[in-house]
């Protein structure tokens, strides 16, 4: 594992492990959720239509 030392000027960085907790049960079912998908789609549509932009912009 490397390591890279964290300096401040004003304060001492510890490293320090810490403990990841949630109060919701872990679901471990792989399968999207209808939201994520929507999510995916519209972001999709917009990286297309981006994509699309520049080739129309180089065209001209």
């Amino acid at each position: 594992m490397l390591r890279i030392p964290i300096t401040s000027p004003v304060h001492e960085v510890v490293e320090a492990p810490t403990a990841l907790t949630t109060r919701y049960e872990m679901n471990y079912i792989l399968l999207p959720r209808s939201e994520s998908l929507q999510n995916s789609k519209i972001f999709v549509h917009e990286v297309i239509e981006l994509l699309w932009l520049s080739v129309k912009i180089r065209l001209h």
